[in-house]
This record gives structure tokens, C-alpha cells and sequence, in this order.
């Protein structure tokens, strides 16, 4: 199946209230609220992201580049995943995700995310890009309030914390990746979204309680230089085929 290929982002100015606007506790119009984050978003250019989600099923910790000049974004990522034997890396380049695990001997396997049969789905790659999640849950954010300042790692951020409709991301989720997971989602959702004093995005946290279900995704040194290539033909196999498989 041909490669998607990557498009660059359109820069779009940014709106001129600010959190600074707000008083803390106060209640934010969801619309302005959206604005807000889009216009961070059309600021992103490249950073470094790390991530860290818990579940019952396992857990993975991971740290690396992110370039959203590209539609997806290109990732390159460390992992430590227990569940799958311990490091592994990551790779999107082009719409293809490119995974090294233990136990294929330093080799690459790779995986179309426009393909409905890949095992990865575009969950995670979804996850990393705040565009892609907010362009199908938006209109299901219930009441967006504003915290805050917080200091977080010596520095000041604005804190804004989003109640959102579980069910109806749960009728989104068929095209955003989550499948049969939508199913498992809570009637209330919330999402914790933290902004620099430039209006950048830094970080997002939400829980899921009663599923044991947790992830926080933090974006810093936005700017630097990144560079994300594919691995070569060289470094790429197959997976192994399961015994029996047709």
C-alpha cells in the first residue's frame, strides 16, 4: 500500500486573549478554550516528548522527537515496555510505524497505519498528536475550567482542566483509533492541559479510574533540531509467523 505523504502544517496566528485573562477557577467558553489550543498547535514545530501510561494490562515509559511540521507527525521514540520484553523503539515516518523489539535481534518490523490490519491501529501515534485527538473529541468537551498558574519543573505553566463526555468520544472512537477500547470508557472523562507563557502546549494527564487506566504526555525544547528518518530496507523483517497460520 503507498506511503501518505506528508504534508506541511499552515501556521495560523494566534488568538490575543491569553490565560492571564482568566481568573483561576473560573469557568472558560469551550469555543475560546479550542482556539486556544489551536493556536498552539499551529505553533508547534519540533520538540522533545516523553510519555508514561499504566494500565492493568501493563504499562510503557518512553522519551524521544517529535516534528509536527509533518501530517502525521514523525516520531522517534525509546520505550521501555515490560510486556513486550523490556526497550524497544518506535519510528513513524511517512504514516509507517517502524517498532525494534528485543526479541527480533535489532531489526525493524513495520506497520501501515492506514492500513486497517495493522496491529498497532493509529492509537498511539493519535496519542502523541494533540490536533488529532481534539479534531474528534472537541465537540465533546463538557466544561473547560481555568486552574491556574503552576510551577512544574521551575517554570510557570497555565493549567486548564477539561471535563469531557465519555460516551460520545466513545461514538468518535471507531475513527480515532480506540476500537473495542471505547467500550470501556467512563461516562466522564477528564483531561489536564498545561500551556507555557508563550502559549505553547506542555503537557497532558488524564485518568481513568475505574479502568486502572492512566497517561501523561509532556513536550518540551520546542525548536530543536530533530532529525527522523526511516530505518534502512537492511534493518526492516518480518514477524515471525505463528505456528499453524495460514
Amino acid at each position: 500500500m503507498p506511503r501518505t505523504p506528508q504534508k506541511p502544517r499552515t501556521p495560523q496566528k494566534p488568538p490575543e486573549s491569553s490565560a492571564t485573562e482568566v481568573v483561576a477557577g473560573e469557568t472558560v467558553d469551550r469555543d475560546e478554550f479550542l482556539d486556544l489550543l489551536k493556536a498552539s498547535i499551529s505553533q508547534a514545530t519540533t520538540a522533545r516528548v516523553s510519555l508514561e501510561t499504566s494500565s492493568a494490562a501493563g504499562g510503557l515509559k518512553g522519551a524521544g522527537d517529535i516534528d509536527f511540521a509533518t501530517t502525521p507527525p514523525s516520531i522517534s521514540l525509546q520505550l521501555n515496555v515490560p510486556q513486550l520484553g523490556g526497550d524497544a523503539e518506535l519510528r513513524l515516518v511517512d504514516g509507517v510505524a517502524f517498532v525494534k523489539l528485543p526479541q527480533l535481534g535489532g531489526k525493524y518490523v513495520s506497520f501501515d497505519l492506514s492500513d486497517p490490519a495493522n496491529p498497532l491501529g493509529s492509537a498511539f501515534a493519535d496519542q502523541l498528536d494533540i490536533e488529532s485527538q481534539f479534531d474528534a473529541f472537541g465537540d465533546a468537551i463538557q466544561e473547560v475550567t481555568y486552574v491556574g498558574t503552576e510551577d512544574i519543573d521551575k517554570e510557570q505553566l497555565e493549567r486548564y482542566t477539561l471535563t469531557v463526555d465519555g460516551q460520545a468520544v466513545a461514538e468518535q472512537a471507531g475513527g480515532a483509533g480506540l476500537g473495542a477500547g471505547a467500550d470501556l470508557l467512563p461516562d466522564v472523562i477528564t483531561y489536564d492541559i498545561w500551556f507555557d507563557a508563550e502559549g505553547l502546549f506542555r503537557q497532558l494527564t488524564f485518568d481513568l479510574d475505574e479502568q486502572g487506566v492512566s497517561s501523561t504526555i509532556t513536550y518540551s525544547d520546542w525548536g530543536k533540531d530533530v532529525s527522523i528518518t526511516a530505518p534502512k530496507p537492511s534493518e526492516v523483517t518480518s514477524l515471525p509467523r505463528s505456528p499453524g497460520a495460514g
